[in-house]
């Protein structure tokens, strides 16, 4: 892998926007081998976001964001377990804090890996992914919020749709943006941490973020003949330079998830991890019971969760894996009294140059 050359700042003025609030507007998606349509649409700029794909990111780098010179690469690598009240790592900035609560290697995040690539329609194999993701965030769930705005994500590779929400926001409804942002995840990377840090940076946006743990890698995509742009890319793995870091058993088990693409990934598609469980499962996984949504077994008959239902502070979500990070803070606050707004924002890498790499949102 190549290693992530970060950007030392994000011009705002760069990114193209797209807006039309009838939903018209139409990104061709190569995955989907069809056009998308949106509300919204985001262009990131060529040159930041090609430094993205095939990237391995040093675990030290976060440390020059911050001006930190001290070793942080150690605590980050490590097997260690920690929660909010005692994080393996907080750094502070100007305009953001980010706490990060257990090393890279723990054996929650090794455990999450395992069963990523069981079958997930296995449902006891499902809520055993779930249940260890709680265990992961149960202390970040649990930390009362401040803030006008509280991003409740289940992972972050690039940043991009985050950047994409915030950015939307700013359009529609940029009161919620006033008070600062708190962004919640179980697994971001190094990179796409890079670029929220510096996108707070350039919009003067006060921004924490609580991570439960990092990783380094982002996968390269696949490059099909009659395709210009790979599909496909960024997803979150185990870059090989990693390994060198290891113990030769930890890397042992952590390389021998290897796929048959020769890529090792940290969490696997979330999305299809997080599809709710059959009524039957509510005791033993008790967050089920919250699951309000269509995504899944359990056949809730809940509101229409899609759409933005403004409070004086406000939840956020991305479907799909959204639904599952809700029933998490729904199962730990039952009495929170909070707006909330569920989001599409799909990352497309589109063949077509008008829109190129970005983000489409729907609301």
């Amino acid at each position: 892998m190549r290693k992530f050359e970060e950007p030392k700042s994000i011009a705002l003025p760069e990114f193209r926007h797209s807006f039309d609030p009838s939903g018209n507007i139409r990104v061709s998606d190569p995955v989907l081998k069809d056009s998308r349509k949106g509300i919204f649409h985001l262009k990131f700029p060529d040159d930041l976001m090609a430094r993205l794909p095939g990237s391995f990111a040093d675990p030290s780098l976060l440390g020059g964001l911050f001006g930190i010179k001290d070793d942080i690469k150690s605590p980050l690598i490590s097997d260690k377990l920690g929660s909010i009240s005692k994080p393996l790592l907080t750094l502070s900035g100007k305009n953001t804090t980010l706490t990060v609560l257990h090393g890279s290697f723990n054996p929650l995040a090794v455990t999450v890996s395992k069963h990523a690539f069981q079958p997930l329609a296995d449902l006891d194999n499902r809520g055993s992914y779930q249940k260890t993701v709680y265990e992961i965030v149960r202390s970040i769930v649990s930390k009362p919020n401040n803030h006008s705005l509280h991003i409740r994500e289940d992972c972050i590779a690039t940043g991009d749709s985050i950047i994409g929400l915030l950015e939307y926001s700013k359009h529609t409804h940029p009161n919620i943006l006033t008070s600062g942002i708190r962004i919640d995840v179980v697994c971001a990377t190094v990179q796409g941490i890079t670029l929220l840090v510096l996108y707070a940076k350039a919009s003067e946006l006060r921004m924490e973020i609580n991570i439960g743990y990092l990783a380094y890698g982002l996968s390269s995509g696949v490059r099909e003949s009659s395709l210009p742009v790979p599909i496909h890319a960024n997803y979150i793995t185990y870059p090989v330079e990693v390994a060198a870091y290891l113990s030769e058993p930890k890397a042992q088990e952590i390389y021998s998830l290897k796929q048959q693409d020769g890529n090792c990934y940290v969490v696997g598609d979330m999305g299809d991890a997080f599809k709710s469980l059959p009524e039957e499962y509510d005791s033993k996984y008790p967050w089920n019971q919250f699951r309000e949504d269509p995504h899944g077994d359990r056949n809730s008959q809940g509101p229409n969760l899609f759409g933005f239902r403004p409070g004086q502070k406000t939840a956020a979500y991305m479907a799909n894996g959204g639904y599952f990070m809700r029933s998490l803070y729904r199962y730990v606050h039952p009495d929170e009294t909070i707006g909330e707004w569920v989001v599409s924002a799909k990352r497309i890498w589109s063949d077509d140059p008008k829109y190129g790499y970005g983000v489409l949102i729907n609301s």
